[in-house]
């Protein structure tokens, strides 16, 4: 099937975890985006056949519902490889949960996620919180919190702060919305502009694109394959992984305040394990760290969602 490219405006990215995002910090759609563009270029959206797999790597069946892909051997993968992995990384796994932290330096908030979920069931839980300081971090002490669960049809955010919840069922993204997309489509040209082309986000996590499906890192940081390498392999927390080190622009970085970056990714799955963004001072402006990051059989169960959960809570129209 021919795809249809179609431009939208670089500040939209089609994914669940940037459209939760707009009431991450506050009840309403128009509190606060959290979340970020990565890239910034214009982005462009595309519907497909999901069940086109088609890829250079191995297809394997590991779930009863979905063909996984099977990564490429580290000592064999290429810039390309690695690159493809990252935009494609919800390919090569079903399961996922650990907990995610992230600084950006055009924010004063720390943000942590704890989260768990399925794709082939559409089933999730995250806890998003988001601290002031770091000595609130050491606290434990957040200045807001929200809990995200999602059960096939059901999709629900509770502020336990103001003891109010949402019921967004329209937001749930499963993978039968997932389109496949050839690499070759990733990125195109219109009138010499870069344009890049997303896949939907079927993972219901809020924050997912920073760690589970990090395609704007990788649109944004390692498009440009001079200005980046492979430097070796490395275990994370049990998490084998790609070292990444590059640099970017001054016109791209200065967005950030980053000039020099590194990547951990996933040699498994191609996702973003960890990431240090430094600046001219080699000072850390940027990061996102993981801790207890598993995959598939190592995953945690699911924290359920029951209706007496909210029996206390007030529904926001």
């Amino acid at each position: 099937m021919k795809l249809k490219l179609i431009p939208v405006c670089a500040s939209v990215v089609l994914a669940a975890s940037v459209i939760l995002a707009n009431v991450i910090k506050g009840n309403n759609a128009g509190a606060e985006q959290n979340d970020e563009n990565i890239s910034t270029k214009v982005q462009i959206s595309s519907k497909n056949d999901p069940t086109d797999v088609s890829n250079t790597q191995k297809e394997i069946y590991n779930c009863s519902n979905r063909i996984l892909k099977e990564s490429i051997a580290p000592d064999k993968s290429t810039k390309n490889d690695v690159f493809y992995m990252m935009l494609n990384s919800i390919d090569y796994f079903d399961k996922a949960s650990g907990k995610m932290m992230f600084k950006s330096y055009n924010s004063e908030y720390i943000d942590t996620v704890e989260f768990q979920t399925i794709i082939s069931e559409v089933e999730s839980y995250s806890e998003y919180k988001s601290y002031k300081s770091k000595e609130s971090l050491e606290l434990n002490q957040p200045e807001v919190v929200n809990k995200q669960y999602c059960n096939k049809d059901k999709f629900m955010i509770l502020y336990p702060n103001t003891k109010e919840y949402l019921d967004k069922p329209e937001w749930i993204v499963s993978w039968s919305d997932v389109c496949s997309i050839p690499d070759s489509d990733r990125v195109s040209f219109i009138d010499n502009v870069p344009c890049y082309n997303y896949r939907s986000n079927p993972l219901n996590v809020t924050m997912s694109n920073m760690c589970l499906f990090p395609q704007e890192f990788a649109f944004g940081f390692l498009e440009n394959q001079d200005n980046w390498e492979i430097s070796g392999i490395v275990d994370v927390s049990g998490n084998e992984c790609y070292l990444i080190k590059g640099t970017l622009s001054p016109d791209y970085g200065s967005k950030f305040n980053v000039t020099y970056f590194e990547f951990m990714v996933s040699t498994k799955n191609g996702a973003l394990v960890r990431y240090e963004g430094f600046d001219e001072n080699n000072k850390i402006t940027n990061y996102m760290y993981t801790d207890n990051l598993k995959f598939d059989s190592e995953s945690e169960e699911i924290k359920e969602y029951s209706e007496n959960i909210i029996s206390e809570y007030s529904k926001i129209n």
